[in-house]
């Protein structure tokens, strides 16, 4: 029975990873995974629980990235790393349990009170300095430093997350020669060629790029081109300004050889700034968890994906229609049977009368000749009537079953014809389901083509092509939600094919183009398939059905 509600909207159980972890709501949402907000029954501690989203149960190598991640962080233990303390699975649905930074992510602080303070920055970068050179002992290269990796606890210390891509010594190879991983405005550009022959050096260029951005409040990929008068460091301060270019220099040999270094440099500028302002602080902002873990969560906790991953099996290959449709169900019970003849009694003498005169403009008979149906035939002698006419029994009496057929066979047709009309609403919806896994899949494909080909950007600017308009698609498509991302991934695609109409034929940039040119095209594909079978009359009836 549900509790007494406080408002207009509904409430529901929260769900359980494994009886052991309730989860009140959500937190924070990447591409591809969630965090939630959870309570330990076992520990009675609020925890930090990411799970794999339910699109992505089914791509193997999304979880085995989400497993590397887990094992990555599990082998980390420093102040300023954060936390996992339990890694294990509900079913098919993959999780890690993480300690709860209650103060959320420094791009969340950064939109509510603006740039950091210079002070207040260096110590957050000498923090990340301390966590990432741990990582790095143990060979571990994060290769995803960014303000949005960094945490911060209710201490007001800040601790680096989300090794999702992390490159791990002696560990299984993921990441494939000649791919890129990572954010782009942090990424330092050897990693924006080949992901997979970085060193720790690439973590020192994206801090250094990440000290720029809490500084600034904006972001920049060309880092490695600027000098200390440049207008793009104008609000740096200009004692950090030499760390922040050692740090993000283009070759690698000239930058900070180790995180040490750069916190050695940090710590010696950090000394000759002038104070923050007073009031400046990390935790000013905590997230307000229950007193008690809930035992209902209000529709709009947001857990709607966690459920869809613990109750919707994987399916072990792609579905057809025959699998998608459901069977009709049985025709019996979809008409009214006509009942059993009712046997002839032979009427009392009381009962008997004379039967009434027929006329010649009357074919009624009586009524109980209908009910005969073992009486023999009668025989056609002439039957003497009152206006001297003379007519056979037989003559004079209706079919006696014949309403009785047309009643039978008018239902059974129309039975016929409802199950038909319902084989087409189930094919339809099928149909629809089908696509729109076509198109979800094609997307998916689209946008990993583009993370993989990204080097096209540097090899059309210098075939001539406007680096701004290619920047600004690209970003685009990094900063768009899961819904838009398929739109903006398709913007940016067509926005390097106009830019490669200039191409010479033995330009490197072929390959990327041809790429890009081909994902492109299955997805616009996919996109006409999954819309035209929505427009259609079956697929405008059966409204959202089959669509995702």
């Amino acid at each position: 029975m549900l509790p007494p509600q406080t408002s207009h909207e509904p409430v529901f159980r929260p769900p359980r990873l494994n009886g052991r972890y309730v989860v009140a709501r959500l937190i924070g949402k990447g591409a591809q995974a969630r965090v939630y907000l959870g309570f330990d029954l076992r520990l009675k501690q609020w925890r930090a629980v990411k799970v794999l989203g339910s699109g992505y149960l089914e791509d193997e190598h999304v979880r085995a990235r989400f497993e590397q991640e887990a094992q990555a962080m599990a082998r980390l233990s420093h102040p300023h790393l954060l936390r996992v303390v339990d890694v294990d699975h509900d079913g098919d649905t993959p999780y890690m349990v993480m300690e709860l930074a209650r103060g959320g992510a420094l791009t969340e602080w950064m939109k509510q009170n603006g740039p950091v303070p210079p002070v207040l920055a260096c110590r957050v970068a000498r923090q990340c300095c301390d966590g990432l050179g741990h990582a790095h002992q143990v060979g571990v290269v994060h290769r995803d430093v960014k303000p949005h990796n960094v945490l911060i606890r209710e201490d007001g210390s800040v601790a680096m997350s989300d090794f999702g891509i992390a490159q791990v010594a002696e560990g299984f190879a993921l990441t494939q020669t000649g791919t890129i991983m990572g954010t782009f405005a942090f990424m330092a550009p050897e990693q924006r060629t080949d992901a997979k022959g970085v060193d720790h050096r690439a973590d020192v260029y994206a801090l250094g790029a990440t000290l720029f951005t809490m500084l600034t409040g904006k972001t920049s990929a060309e880092l490695f081109f600027a000098e200390s008068r440049d207008a793009i460091l104008r609000n740096v301060p200009e004692l950090l300004r030499p760390v922040v270019l050692t740090a993000c220099r283009y070759e690698r040999e000239q930058r900070y050889e180790s995180m040490a270094a750069m916190s050695e440099a940090l710590a010696e500028r950090m000394a000759q700034l002038p104070p923050d302002p007073t009031g400046v602080a990390l935790a000013s902002q905590l997230l307000t968890i229950p007193e008690q873990p809930p035992s209902w969560v209000d529709a709009d906790a947001g857990v709607e994906d966690l459920v869809r991953a613990l109750e919707s099996p994987v399916p072990d290959e792609q579905p057809t229609l025959a699998s998608l449709a459901t069977p009709l169900p049985p025709l019996d019970g979809l008409f009214t049977p006509v009942p059993a003849p009712i046997p002839y009694r032979m009427p009392s003498r009381s009962e008997r009368r004379r039967p009434a005169p027929l006329s010649r403009s009357s074919e009624e008979v009586p009524t109980y000749l209908d009910a005969v149906t073992d009486r023999p035939a009668p025989s056609r002698r002439p039957v003497k009537i009152d206006d001297g006419g003379a007519r056979s029994l037989t003559e004079a009496s209706p079919p006696r079953s014949g309403v009785r057929d047309a009643t039978y066979w008018s239902l059974l047709a129309s039975s016929v014809m409802v199950a038909a009309l319902l084989a087409v609403v189930v094919s339809g919806i099928g149909a629809k389901v089908w696509t729109s896994r076509q198109l979800d899949a094609a997307s998916r494909h689209l946008t990993q083509t583009i993370a993989d080909h990204q080097p096209v950007i540097e090899a059309l600017v210098r075939e001539g092509a406007d680096k701004e308009v290619l920047a600004e698609r690209y970003f685009a498509v990094d900063d768009a939600t899961p819904a838009e991302r398929p739109d903006a991934a398709a913007a940016f695609a067509s926005a390097v094919l106009e830019s490669s109409t200039q191409l010479r034929d033995d330009s490197l940039a072929k390959t990327h183009v041809e790429a890009i040119r081909r994902a492109l095209q299955d997805y616009r594909t996919a996109k006409g398939r999954q819309e035209g079978v929505a427009g259609s009359v079956i697929g405008r009836l059966s409204g959202t059905i089959g669509v995702y």
